[in-house]
This record gives structure tokens, C-alpha cells and sequence, in this order.
């Protein structure tokens, strides 16, 4: 059950007033607290860290080199992961290339038809008994969905803790680590980061949070998780 919307008020209700009178009806971010009133999502920066300029992000996004051959399909798959609605990290480190960062993004339902393993069925006149996945949650099949993908795409991956479901904000999530080798064309050598992915259910949208940081530079991020808001 998601956060009900009296508690929501209760904790963002000053800000919403303000929210109501301001240029942009549908979001609101001043300071350390972001509230988007459209999707009934809020929460707060962790001290020391401010909210990202979207545009930064796409500049940082499209030096990424991913674990492919071909620079056109490098920058084709870059460009359909598309951009977080909303991102974080140090104030003191912005320049440094998402090592530290926490990071929203729309993401696509779960598939509820595996068509591969339907016509293979077919094929061999078997009956189809749906999707293996289609008893986990929702957000289970988008954070397995989700790491099968990484592990196509990110150098050195490797998954350091398997998915399992949890709540977040009264929502239905699952999360799994990793750690992965970020290259960039303006880094010299690639640095080894750590990835905890959260895939979150909420009403008919699905969100996933990438919380990122480094062993040498470790970040504990559950007391951002709790100031997270779903309402």
C-alpha cells in the first residue's frame, strides 16, 4: 500500500501550498527538497549533495563507452535509455562522472509474454504456459529485466547481491547490487563503481533508482531512502 495522501500532506503540505502558486504547477525543487506533484513522488537531498541539472547529466551520458564494438550502436543505445526525471550527487563532485550519484527513471512495465519461448512452444506443438516470471511482482521482473540488460551492456559487471522484493515508501520494489567498470572518453582509466538498483511499483508507474557509489568512496544512502515519498 502506497504512503496515504494525509501523511503525504502532512510532510509536504507547506510546500505544495507554495507549489500551487508557483511557474510550474506539476514539479517543485528548491534547495534540498524536490516534490513532483504529477507523479506523487517527493524527497529530500542528503546533506552536502544538490540536485543536477538535467542537461549535465545528457553531456556526461553520451562520453559513456558500454560494452559494445560499435560506436553508432554505443551512441543508439545510449540515447534510448533516455535521462533520469530527477538526479542527485555532491555538491563538491558533479565533475566527476556519476561515481557518486543517485539517480530516478521511468521505467517500462514488466513483460507479461515471453514471445520467444511462445513460438518456440509453437514450434514444437507444446502448449505455452505463459511467462516464468509472471508469479514474481511487478517490480521483481523489472529489476531481473533490468540486470540482465546491465550485464549486456556494462563492462566487468558483476552482480553482488541477486534481486529481492522489498517495500519502499509503503510501495512494492525489489532491489539487487553490482559493480560495474564505468568508462568514459574523458576518463583515463576506467573506475570500478558500485550500483544499488531499486525497481519501485507505484499505482501504474514503474520507477527505477540507481543508487551509485564507490568502495573507496562508500555513501550510506538508506537515510535518503528515507525521506522518499510515494503518495
Amino acid at each position: 500500500m502506497k504512503l496515504e495522501r494525509r501523511q503525504f500532506l502532512a510532510i509536504f503540505g507547506g510546500l505544495l501550498a507554495e507549489l500551487a502558486t508557483s511557474r510550474s504547477p506539476a514539479v517543485y525543487q528548491n534547495g534540498k527538497v524536490y516534490i513532483n506533484r504529477r507523479l506523487g513522488l517527493a524527497c529530500s537531498a542528503p546533506d552536502g549533495w544538490s540536485f543536477v541539472q538535467l542537461a549535465e547529466m545528457g553531456e556526461i551520458q553520451k562520453g559513456q563507452l558500454l560494452a559494445v564494438d560499435d560506436p553508432e550502436e554505443n551512441a543508439s543505445i545510449l540515447k534510448s535509455i533516455g535521462l533520469p526525471f530527477v538526479a542527485l550527487s555532491p555538491e563538491s563532485s558533479h565533475h566527476e562522472h556519476q561515481t557518486l550519484g543517485i539517480q530516478f527513471y521511468l521505467a517500462e512495465p514488466p513483460d507479461t509474454i515471453d514471445v520467444a519461448s511462445m513460438l518456440l512452444h509453437a514450434a514444437f506443438e507444446k502448449p505455452y504456459k505463459g511467462n516464468a516470471e509472471s508469479t514474481f511482482t511487478p517490480a521483481m521482473q523489472i529489476a531481473c529485466r533490468d540486470r540482465q540488460i546491465a550485464r549486456d551492456l556494462l563492462h566487468s559487471f558483476r552482480t553482488r547481491s541477486m534481486p529481492k522484493d522489498l517495500e519502499l515508501s509503503g510501495c512494492s520494489a525489489a532491489e539487487y547490487t553490482a559493480t560495474f567498470e564505468f568508462r568514459h572518453r574523458e576518463l583515463s582509466a576506467p573506475t570500478t563503481v558500485r550500483q544499488r538498483s531499486i525497481a519501485i511499483q507505484h499505482e501504474t508507474r514503474f520507477y527505477l533508482l540507481r543508487l551509485i557509489d564507490t568502495e573507496a568512496c562508500p555513501f550510506d544512502f538508506n537515510p535518503f531512502l528515507e525521506t522518499l515519498r510515494l503518495a
